[in-house]
C-alpha cells in the first residue's frame, strides 16, 4: 500500500460512489455514464507529472507511457462521484426536459470533451501549470452553458462543487491518514500558490469543487435533463 499511493487514493474514492449506487439505483446509470465520459482526461497526466506531483504508478506507466491505469480510475471515480453524490445526498434525481436523440447527445459531448482537452492542450504548451488550467476548463466551459442556455443549473452546480470537494478531500484526508507525508512527498506546490488546508494543496480542494461544478452542468445539458426532488 506504501508504494501504492495513488491507487489507494483511487480505491478510497470509489467508496461514495459505490455508496450512492446502493442508496440510489435510478441514479447508477447517470454514474456509468459520466465515468465513461471521463475516461478521455485520464491522457492528460502527462501534463501533471512530473512537475505537479509524481507518485508511483504501476509498472511505472506515468514515466514510460504519460500515463497509467490509476488515472482511468481516478477520472472515473470522480466523474461518477461528481454527479452521484450531490442527487443523493440532496434528494434529487435526473429528469428529461425534452427528447434529445441519441446523435445530437453523442455530439454534445464530443465538442464538449473535444474543446476541454484542446483547451487543456493550449494551455500546457503555453507553459500554464496544468492543475489551473484544468479548474479553469471546469470552470468557464459550464460557466459558458449556464449563461447561455441552463441557468436552472446554477444552484445545482454550485451544491454539487460543495459535495464533491467534501467527498473528494475526505479521500485525499482518508489517505494522508492510511499512508502519512503522502501529500508532501509527491505533490510539488513550491511554484504554485503552496497554501494548504491541513496538509491537502489548495488546488486540490479547487479541483474537487470545480469538478463536481462541471459535471452537475455539462451531463445535463448534454442530456437534456434537470435535477427534481426525488420520488420513489
Amino acid at each position: 500500500m506504501q508504494n501504492h499511493p495513488f491507487l489507494v487514493l483511487c480505491v478510497l474514492m470509489i467508496i461514495p460512489v459505490f455508496l450512492s449506487g446502493i442508496f440510489r439505483r435510478d441514479l447508477r446509470i447517470h454514474m456509468a455514464r459520466m465515468a465513461l465520459i471521463s475516461l478521455p482526461f485520464a491522457f492528460t497526466e502527462f501534463m501533471f507529472y512530473p512537475d505537479y506531483w509524481d507518485p508511483p504508478f504501476l509498472f511505472d506507466a506515468a514515466a514510460r507511457f504519460g500515463f497509467g491505469l490509476e488515472d482511468f480510475l481516478f477520472v472515473a471515480a470522480l466523474g461518477a462521484m461528481s454527479i452521484g453524490l450531490f442527487p443523493t445526498l440532496a434528494g434529487k434525481q435526473l429528469h428529461k426536459v425534452n427528447p434529445r436523440t441519441v446523435p445530437r447527445v453523442f455530439w454534445r459531448i464530443v465538442l464538449l470533451t473535444g474543446l476541454a482537452l484542446l483547451t487543456a492542450g493550449v494551455g500546457w504548451a503555453a507553459g500554464f501549470p496544468a492543475i489551473y488550467t484544468a479548474i479553469m476548463i471546469m470552470i468557464s466551459l459550464p460557466a459558458v452553458v449556464l449563461l447561455t442556455s441552463r441557468p436552472d443549473l446554477w444552484r445545482p452546480a454550485c451544491l454539487s462543487g460543495g459535495t464533491t470537494l467534501l467527498a473528494y478531500a475526505g479521500a485525499c484526508m482518508a489517505l494522508e491518514f492510511l499512508l502519512p507525508g503522502t501529500f508532501e512527498r509527491y505533490w510539488h506546490t513550491d511554484s504554485l500558490l503552496n497554501a494548504f488546508v491541513g496538509p491537502l494543496p489548495v488546488e486540490e480542494l479547487l479541483y474537487g469543487f470545480s469538478a463536481g461544478f462541471a459535471a452537475a452542468v455539462v451531463y445535463p445539458f448534454a442530456f437534456a435533463l434537470e435535477f427534481r426532488d426525488y420520488s420513489k
